[in-house]
């Protein structure tokens, strides 16, 4: 069974319930999501305008009473026709802005139009919450939460020269998703991330993954120049939105920036970084002074040291330390505002939707 009658109401309904409410309370609105990570998400982003609505933000619960998960799934369930000033749901963009009739595969049918021009339809305009969450002045930000210190600049410049790296590859996956061809699909796209490496020191990819890109443009020449009009069509749209090449990794799948360019490749950084602050600590004051100072930094970075130990950790234990943390801090992130790229398109959405913030 549903938790209420609500659940399976229209925004008509939300409506009326709202207008027997005292005159002191705030209009009710319902807005349902994908999955329990969104939820926080949402709520943060609506934050901004909770002085004129309470937000009701959850998912929905079918008459089974299980979860509808998922974007299709949740669309599906929730019956359009009952969306309205009242309910909303709010889900990840993906490539529905992107491509046309966009479909995950062949055997999906696409929501891309009700997506796009359904006005209680809200969207994240990034490919995912993940992209906000791993942008990369936030992963500055938890890099220096566990290290005590990061280079933004050097963050900053690593995710550019990734994504310009990839730049060729990502239309070409463009262009299959959109002829739903299985030439280059997602898993492709995401297998051939997943062999690049990071040389830590320059923070870039380095040349055997440049070899490696350049062997998968080679394989996928034909393709190219077949579809040549159709990569420059995406190029300049993606361009006429605010993303050139340096910025494409903004509008991969969320979960391979997450997984692969945050989580794979930023805790050897991490580590290096951490020695450096610890060494520093450790050449600096009394013994005294230094144990304070070192217990201060556990403190701060979520991190036991072992410091009085005749057994430190060893690498391994460390980056087994340091990937649960980073774990926890992206999955605690809230500050999306840092991705300016996408929170810009998103509360312009917002606004629309429920007027200018009250601050």
């Amino acid at each position: 069974m549903a938790t209420s009658l609500v659940q399976g109401a229209s925004s008509a309904y939300i409506n009326a319930q709202n207008a027997l409410r005292s005159k002191r309370e705030l209009p009710e609105i319902y807005v349902y999501v994908e999955g329990m990570d969104d939820v926080a998400f949402w709520k943060e982003c609506l934050r901004l305008f909770c002085l004129n609505f309470n937000f009701k933000v959850t998912q929905l619960r079918k008459p089974d009473n299980s979860i509808a998960e998922g974007k299709y799934h949740l669309i599906e369930c929730i019956g359009i026709d009952s969306l309205g000033p009242n309910k909303y749901v709010a889900v990840d963009a993906d490539y529905d802005w992107i491509i046309d009739n966009y479909k995950p595969s062949s055997t999906t049918s696409s929501i891309s139009n009700i997506i796009r021009n359904n006005p209680y339809i809200l969207h994240t305009f990034l490919y995912s919450i993940e992209n906000y969450k791993c942008h990369p002045l936030c992963v500055a930000a938890m890099m220096d939460k566990i290290s005590g210190t990061a280079d933004e600049e050097e963050i900053l410049k690593y995710f550019s020269s990734f994504s310009k790296a990839m730049a060729n590859l990502f239309l070409i996956h463009i262009v299959s998703t959109d002829k739903c061809d299985g030439v280059y699909c997602i898993k492709d796209f995401r297998h051939d991330i997943a062999t690049l490496t990071v040389d830590i020191s320059s923070m870039e990819l380095d040349e055997r993954s440049h070899l490696h890109i350049n062997q998968r443009e080679s394989d996928l020449m034909d393709y190219s120049k077949k579809y040549r009009r159709y990569i420059q069509y995406y190029r300049e749209k993606l361009m006429a939105f605010g993303f050139d090449e340096s910025r494409y990794y903004l509008l991969m799948q969320g979960h391979i920036i997450e997984n692969i360019v945050v989580k794979k490749h930023m805790p050897d950084k991490i580590l290096k970084l951490r020695k450096e602050t610890i060494d520093g600590i450790c050449h600096c004051g009394t013994e005294g002074q230094i144990r304070n100072r070192l217990k201060q930094f556990e403190r701060i970075t979520g991190i036991t040291i072992n410091y009085q130990s005749n057994y430190p950790k060893s690498t391994k234990a460390l980056l087994k330390d340091i990937n649960s943390r980073l774990d926890q801090l992206i999955y605690d992130c809230t500050d999306f505002s840092k991705a300016l790229e996408g929170y810009s398109h998103l509360i312009d959405s917002l606004e629309k939707a429920f007027g200018k913030p009250s601050y």
